[in-house]
């Protein structure tokens, strides 16, 4: 006597239709879900986020003019990218925070008003960072690749290190 093992792999299966035996109407049927939530990104790359503007020097005032040359960001222009998938789109903030300047410093207000933000993108030029700058922007990705820090210097600047924060906030819409 004979015996044999008959091994099939069953892939898929289809009920085919009994009542016309054409197995060329045999179906399946999948269904794919998933979710999405509403999310933002934001980003700003690792070497604009640390930025020195220089030192004030005697070389910086002009004695004929009256003028101050502001110390400008030798490293940029700056960058900041915003991504969204939020129907109603996205508003992107910005704000400065005095860090730290000389103790016998008497015009902290007026630092952060002498410290600008200039950008094209964000639809700014000169906008002191004693205030909120606002940008609202759509749906997708954003990027601003031309910002420019500027800090106009004064008399009142005292000897000493000064520091600001500069804080970008993005919230959907």
């Amino acid at each position: 006597m004979i015996m044999g093992v008959l091994v099939i792999g069953l892939v898929g299966w289809a009920d085919v239709s009994r009542g016309t035996g054409d197995p060329a109407t045999a179906s399946l049927d999948v269904t794919v879900e998933w979710n999405a939530y509403n999310w933002i990104i934001i980003y700003i790359p690792a070497e604009d986020m640390n930025i020195d503007l220089g030192t004030i020097s005697p070389d910086l005032y002009n004695p004929e003019t009256g003028n101050w040359t502001p110390l400008t960001d030798a490293g940029g222009p700056r960058s900041v990218m915003v991504i969204t998938n939020a129907a109603g789109g996205f508003q992107l903030q910005i704000s400065g925070t005095l860090d730290t300047y000389p103790s016998d410093h008497g015009n902290p207000g007026g630092i952060l008003g002498r410290l600008t933000l200039s950008s094209t993108d964000l639809g700014v030029t000169d906008a002191p960072l004693s205030g909120t700058i606002t940008y609202t922007g759509s749906r997708g990705l954003f990027l601003a690749d031309d910002i420019v820090y500027e800090y106009t210097p004064s008399f009142d600047d005292t000897a000493g290190s000064y520091s600001v924060t500069v804080t970008y906030t993005a919230t959907t819409q």
